[in-house]
Parts: C-alpha cells; sequence; structure tokens
C-alpha cells in the first residue's frame, strides 16, 4: 500500500554466479500498526511480510534487468514470516464486496513471464490476528517453525503441470 516500508540491512549479488542475497527484509506499514490505522475510515487487513534472509540461486540477471521476466532456480526464505491482522473496529466499506484474486490468479496476470523452480522455507511464521469491534486486543492464530517447498512457480502455461508437487512439513 501506499504506506508500506520496504527495509533490508543487506544486499549482495553476483552475476557471475548467478546469485542473490538480501538480509533482514521486511515490508510493513509506516508506524506499524498505528500507522496501518492512521487515516483510515473503513476497516482492512495490514499485512506484514519479512524474511531473516532470502537467497536466490540460477538468477537469470539479464533478464530481471531488462525487466523482461524473472526466471529463478532457487529461492531459500530463511525466517520468512507472514503476519495478517484484521482490524474489525471501523465499519465495513459500504457497496458490493469485490472479489480479491487468489494467489495463483495474481501470478496467471503478470505482464512478463515467472519462472522459478523452487521456493524453500525455513524456520518460517504465519500469524493470523483479528481485532473485534469491542476488543482491547487482537485474538492470535500462530504457526511456528514451518519447513515447506514450492515447486514450479510459473504463470508458462506450458512448464505447468497437471498435477504439481507440494509438500509442507512441521518438525515434531
Amino acid at each position: 500500500g501506499k504506506t508500506d516500508h520496504l527495509t533490508f540491512a543487506g544486499l549482495s549479488g553476483s552475476f557471475k554466479d548467478s546469485t542473490l542475497r538480501v538480509d533482514s527484509l521486511r515490508l510493513a506499514p509506516r508506524g506499524g500498526d498505528e500507522g496501518f490505522m492512521k487515516d483510515r475510515k473503513y476497516r482492512g487487513s495490514r499485512l506484514q511480510l519479512g524474511a531473516d534472509r532470502l537467497s536466490a540461486e540460477g538468477l537469470d540477471w539479464g533478464s530481471v534487468t531488462r525487466g523482461t521476466d524473472l526466471s529463478v532456480r532457487r529461492i531459500v526464505l530463511d525466517g520468512f514470516e507472514l503476519d495478517l491482522l484484521l482490524d474489525k473496529r471501523l465499519p465495513s466499506r459500504p457497496g458490493p464486496k469485490k472479489a480479491r484474486p487468489y494467489p495463483q490468479q495474481r501470478i496467471a496476470a503478470l505482464r512478463g513471464p515467472l519462472a522459478i523452480d523452487s521456493v524453500i522455507l525455513h524456520r518460517s511464521r504465519v500469524q493470523y490476528a483479528e481485532r473485534a469491534p469491542t476488543a482491547d486486543k487482537a485474538g492470535r492464530l500462530r504457526f511456528e517453525n514451518i519447513e515447506a517447498a514450492v515447486t514450479n512457480l510459473t504463470n508458462d502455461p506450458a512448464r505447468q503441470t497437471e498435477r504439481p508437487a507440494r509438500r509442507a512439513a512441521h518438525p515434531g
């Protein structure tokens, strides 16, 4: 959104090795939850994303720098965090609700080709929080220490398979 703030502590890459590394990557509203709620008239969902480290291997730097497509062999997200908050203290937006596209619809709608062989998540966390209109604080549902792999992430119909492989694990 217009008030989101992207930060990172370190950035390095190699054209020769086709790699990229980003440390302490965060995308969050400026001013935290208070900044998100400031000047809002209607309720909304606040999304925060982050990773302790993002590593990309087999990155096609030529295509990325030309802006023609994104082709990567492997992305590893260490300490990935997705945090979603729905604050219901404000009224809903009047009028009919618009259907939001699913993630696979967003990927299919990208302008340029996307081809990522695998996305690996280590030590990841997902949190959903909801604050009722009369609650002092939000209730939270949190999943910790997620290990997951997503394979063949693409918007190219020729690379898509009828039954793509999916795997997720939660250790012990």
